[in-house]
């Protein structure tokens, strides 16, 4: 069944270079349809929603929308608020106030559970609404998806990174032998694997990697520092930050 109304987009997390565009593809997309007579942008994710900052981005320039696709940061603003219980009902009367028929979330995990969430609430209240979660997380862990948008830029950035400080610390190693480097990465090594692209040789930077896929064994990383330390004079590692227990 086709909803006459509008469409609400909004962005949540930290931004991406790419997340921006992810933006412009969904507002571009909505104006195709006779269907939804306006599109509007929450401020800061959900959080503007619930302060009912929210905009007619019908009202923005096409040069304005097109630049999006070359415009850094999150041009809607970002947030990380996690939607509670008693915030549903509360959300559900504003976008019952714009006539809200299709609601566009972009962001990681929670902002996917975000949209889930009010999803089932929807059709659990008899509310016509359509729910999409547009994927964006550097992390590159949500399910469901092969790749997100936003993990290749920074998979290059991480590589970059490990390079450029690798060649510092290789020439420090008499005063600082061991540099470790966290990526982000809650559930998965993506962006820590990312960063062996930085190799070009053997002893190059990194030189060891840990995942948070593989339980963390603290006398095995001695060991294995200790022993990159004899051969390269330095070790630098590279971990994600959901390393998880393991013995110690």
């Amino acid at each position: 069944m086709t909803l006459k109304g509008n469409a609400l987009v909004a962005q949540s997390g930290g931004p991406t270079a790419v997340i921006n565009s992810s933006l412009y593809g969904m507002i571009d997309e909505a104006r195709k349809y006779t269907y939804i007579d306006n599109v509007y942008g929450a401020v800061h994710g959900i959080e503007g929603v619930l302060k009912k900052h929210i905009i007619n981005l019908n009202q923005e320039e096409d040069q304005v929308i097109e630049g999006l696709k070359r415009t850094p940061g999150a041009a809607l603003g970002g947030c990380r608020y996690k939607i509670q219980n008693k915030d549903l009902e509360n959300i559900f009367r504003i976008f019952d106030s714009y006539n809200i028929k299709y609601f566009f979330y972009n962001g990681g995990n929670d902002s996917m559970d975000t949209a889930d969430r009010i999803n089932r609430f929807a059709c659990k209240n008899g509310y016509d609404l359509r729910v999409m979660g547009v994927p964006k997380t550097i992390d590159n862990d949500l399910s469901e998806t092969h790749h997100c948008p936003g993990f290749g830029s920074c998979a290059k950035y991480v590589a970059t990174s490990v390079r450029e400080a690798g060649i510092h610390t290789a020439s420090m190693y008499t005063s600082e032998p061991i540099t470790i480097l966290q990526t982000v990465g809650r559930n998965s090594g993506w962006l820590p694997g990312a960063s062996a692209l930085a190799k070009s040789k053997e002893d190059d930077a990194p030189h060891l990697i840990y995942f948070p896929e593989i339980p963390f064994d603290m006398e095995r990383f001695l060991v294995e520092v200790e022993e990159t330390y004899k051969r390269v004079g330095g070790a630098f590692i590279v971990v994600g930050e959901g390393l998880k227990g393991g013995r110690r």
